[in-house]
């Protein structure tokens, strides 16, 4: 049986709803889809698919490894395929390159005259002309000022985080772009390990601690009881917080 048919069955054979699988594994519902119905495009990536695909089997009690293994197989099956395929192409291009020898030798020169004048063209304007794709990657680089001193070591009272009389701790990790990945404690207990992307939201609440720990700080704004703490540290940055009630 393929893949997808396999998971698909075993879920329904244990009555298990997409959103109970969701809350065992952390795997998010539309990649849970995309394993049933072997749109594998849809997942973030091979190593991301492997791992997919032993969590979700071994949640329902199947082998995981013989299923990891037979995606390996369709992804080498799909590699032979591509070389193939390119393998055709490139004997096309070979048996239509001598085409070529019978293009008479005024169109020739005429295309050699028209790629010389652009070159020389194109170089004297760029000469002239700013790039204006460098000046914007390096302003995208640059942190916004509300992320400036707002790194690991700052305690919660010298960011101004408080808990307005009330007994828990409420983290809001929005992530404004790219991807992170997150480990989240409360309580003593761990509450989501995995990976959240652009747009995505993570609202927690604690009652004596949360503890958070981000991949990529600097794509991921956190706010603390209503108190916007903006970016933990700059981007690709690994930063470890913990928010306690009593300090708060």
């Amino acid at each position: 049986m393929e893949i997808g048919k396999v998971l698909k069955q075993a879920r329904q054979e244990k009555g298990y709803s997409f959103e109970d699988v969701e809350e065992a594994t952390k795997i998010r519902i539309k990649y849970l889809k995309a394993l049933e119905e072997e749109n594998f495009d849809t997942l973030p990536g091979y190593v991301y698919a492997i791992a997919f695909i032993k969590s979700y089997a071994k949640f329902l009690g199947l082998d995981g490894e013989e299923l990891a293994f037979k995606y390996k197989q369709l992804v080498n099956r799909s590699k032979e395929v591509n070389t193939l395929e390119i393998y055709k192409n490139k004997k096309k291009v070979k048996g239509s390159r001598y085409i070529l020898y019978f293009i008479p030798i005024a169109l020739l020169c005429m295309c050699l005259i028209f790629v010389l004048t652009y070159n020389i063209f194109i170089s004297d304007y760029q000469g002239k002309v700013p790039n204006d794709e460098i000046i914007e990657n390096q302003q995208e680089q640059e942190l916004p000022d509300k992320t400036l001193g707002k790194h690991s070591n700052i305690t919660n009272d010298q960011q101004g985080v408080k808990n307005n009389g009330e007994n828990k701790v409420e983290v809001i990790l929005d992530v404004v772009s790219d991807k992170c990945w997150m480990k989240i404690e409360v309580d003593g207990r761990e509450e989501f390990v995995g990976i959240l992307y652009s747009g995505d939201v993570k609202k927690i609440t604690g009652h004596e601690y949360v503890r958070i720990r981000l991949g990529n700080a600097g794509v991921v704004d956190v706010k603390v009881n209503g108190k916007d703490l903006g970016f933990l540290a700059p981007r690709g940055a690994v930063v470890e917080r913990e928010f306690r009630v009593e300090n708060l």
